[in-house]
């Protein structure tokens, strides 16, 4: 059985990067200036994961409350096809 989105929220920085990239599946990815967000979903919830390429490390790991996140996934996802 999954984690809860309540459970998911008490973990460390750490073990959150851990369980969305071990557990989740991915659904997408954008880029925000020196990041690259990527989306994954962890069965009832989705999550974004912040990683800084000029670091070269994750630096957040944000649940996803707000749905029209989802819209910039989209934009992203169009911008790769009108670009190919």
């Amino acid at each position: 059985m999954g984690i809860s989105k309540t459970q998911f929220a008490r973990l460390s920085e750490g073990e959150k990067a851990a369980r969305a990239l071990n557990e989740g599946k991915q659904i997408s990815r954008r880029r925000n200036n020196n990041y690259y967000v990527n989306l994954y979903s962890l069965g009832e919830f989705m999550v974004e994961v912040w990683y800084n390429t000029a670091r070269n490390q994750i630096e957040r790991v944000d649940v996803v409350e707000d749905t029209s996140i989802i819209d910039k996934y989209i934009d992203a996802e169009m911008n790769r096809k009108n670009t190919q």
